[in-house]
This record gives structure tokens, C-alpha cells and sequence, in this order.
């Protein structure tokens, strides 16, 4: 019977995984891929406390290091399903089956990719999920983006004021009207409403894009970074049987982390929340599993 079982290596599992040891609790972190969640496909980080710029990777690296020096265990295996009987839940993963007091889903969630031509082989030279993270990196150069919705229409807005041009792909166009007109009324900003990207090309980087729409018109831009603003995709079918998912596939809860269901948390991307970004995943982390350690130990009175 293990204690705390943590669903998911990202900043905010790994920082639960680091509270919860550090609370004298038994850890064991699954993550069916690797370390560090989307932070190992983000470029340079400029707005996370205590760093002017740190790569992705490395920030991911020391979470990781910081996580098991304490003493967190970590089974790089895929969970399928989670349930709980008589305050027990079952953690089934793809290779066993894991008995615990308490778990905290910190998985997180999952960008869209382009899936076009050289879109894998640019990420992290040049393609970039977060213009608020990267875009000082492309200041004075002109850049992309793509997504058609409200975030997309935002991105191109932010970037509009830091690089020299901005090129908008919007296949369709689901923003507000609102974020359109804004968008319209920027001379630096062109919409390219009706395109899709074809190829991302470039060298050691990123240099330019080719887009394309249903009448066949082709065009080649050259660019420095491509943002890509095409929404996230969450995985939390699998714990449906121990929390409420709202519409959007989010986990709900609140500030405190806790779900409905005694005995679980949800941190990071994965649950309801305004703001999705590595110091607020970090802040839930240590959230649910200060909650969670407090349960753990109560537990271990009776």
C-alpha cells in the first residue's frame, strides 16, 4: 500500500512530489512519457521566479533532480483508470496495479499540434506554444501564427508590439468580433483568413512558412518563429469514475485543489483554472500536496 500516488511529471507533479516528501510522505510519481510535461517543448523561459532565462529542458532536469533527491519514487508507466472503494484507490497502470491512501492528477494537458510538414522537426527551433514566453525572444522579426479562435487572435495582438510583422493563418475564424476588429486595426498584423499551414522550414531554425488555402493559393513567408494557438487536448476520460469533468475535458477544482471526491487533488493544466502557465502549475503542486500530506497523516492516527 503505498500513500501518495502523483499522476504526471510536470512542474506541478514535481512539485508535489517535493512537498509530499518533504512532509515525510510516501511518494510514487507516474508518467507514462518523460519528465517535465510541456516544459520540455518550450524554447527559453523568461518569466518563471529566480531565472532572467532558462531553457525548457533544464528547468524540467532540476525539477526532476530536486523531486528525487527528496525521495520520490518514479514509474514511467501509462495509467488507464483510477477508482477508490472504502477510502482505497486503486492506481491501474498499463503494467500493474497500485494501492494508495490518497492521489493527486497533476497530468496536465496537451497542445495542438500544426501537423504539417517540418512541424516535429522545428519544435523548440522556432515553434513556440506560448507567445508570452517567447515572444521577447522575436523582437524586431516578423513571426506567425496559427488558431483562429480568441487565444490565437490575443497572441498576434501581443506579438503585434513587440515584432515587426505579424502573420495571422486562421483556417476559420472563431474568435469574437471583438478580438477580429482589434486584430483589423493593427497595420502589423495580416489575416490570412481561410489558410493552413503546409510546411515549417528553415535550417538550424525556423525561417519561414508555407500556407495554403482550399482554392489553392500557395504562399511562402519567411518568419522567424511560428506560434502555434490551435487550443489543448486533455486526457481525463480515465478519471471519470473518482471526478466531475467539466465541458471542455477540464478536471473541476478550485483554488485548494481538491476535487469532489475525498482523498483526490487536481494540480496544474489539468484542472479549472484562468491562468495555465509553469509557476501556477508549481503553485498548485505544492497546494494539493500540502493538502494531501495532512490527509495522509490524519490517516495514519486512526
Amino acid at each position: 500500500m503505498r500513500e501518495l500516488v502523483i499522476i504526471g511529471a510536470g512542474p506541478a507533479g514535481l512539485t508535489a512530489a517535493v512537498y509530499a516528501r518533504r512532509a515525510g510522505v510516501d511518494v510514487l510519481v507516474c508518467e507514462g512519457g518523460m519528465y517535465g510535461g510541456q516544459l520540455v517543448n518550450t524554447e527559453t523561459i523568461k518569466n518563471y521566479p529566480s531565472y532572467k532565462t532558462v531553457e525548457g529542458w533544464e528547468l524540467a532536469r532540476n525539477m526532476y533532480l530536486q523531486a528525487e533527491e527528496c525521495g520520490a519514487e518514479f514509474l514511467y508507466e501509462n495509467v488507464i483508470s483510477v477508482t477508490e472503494k472504502d477510502g482505497v484507490f486503486t492506481v491501474t497502470t498499463d503494467k500493474q496495479v497500485i494501492e494508495c491512501l490518497a492521489v493527486i492528477i497533476a497530468n496536465g494537458s496537451k497542445r495542438k499540434r500544426i501537423g504539417c510538414k517540418g512541424s516535429d522537426r522545428y519544435e523548440g527551433l522556432g515553434i513556440s506554444y506560448c507567445a508570452s514566453c517567447d515572444g521577447q525572444l522575436y523582437k524586431g522579426q516578423p513571426v506567425a501564427v496559427v488558431g483562429g479562435g480568441d487565444n490565437a487572435f490575443e497572441d498576434a495582438l501581443y506579438l503585434s508590439a513587440l515584432c515587426t510583422k505579424v502573420h495571422l493563418c486562421a483556417k476559420s475564424v472563431t474568435a469574437s468580433e471583438e478580438s477580429v476588429e482589434a486584430v483589423k486595426q493593427k497595420e502589423n498584423i495580416t489575416l490570412y483568413e481561410g489558410f493552413y499551414p503546409t510546411e515549417i522550414y528553415g535550417e538550424m531554425r525556423v525561417t519561414g512558412i508555407k500556407i495554403s488555402d482550399k482554392k489553392e493559393t500557395d504562399l511562402d513567408i519567411p518568419v522567424a518563429a511560428v506560434f502555434t494557438a490551435l487550443g489543448q487536448t486533455r486526457d481525463n476520460a480515465i478519471f471519470a469514475r473518482v471526478v466531475v469533468v467539466d465541458d471542455s475535458g477540464y478536471i473541476i477544482a478550485a483554488e485548494d485543489c481538491a476535487t469532489d471526491t475525498k482523498g483526490v487533488w487536481a494540480a496544474g493544466d489539468t484542472r479549472t483554472k484562468p491562468l495555465r502557465q509553469i509557476v501556477t502549475a508549481a503553485s498548485d503542486g505544492a497546494t494539493a500536496a500540502t493538502a494531501a500530506s495532512a490527509y495522509i497523516i490524519k490517516k495514519r492516527k486512526k
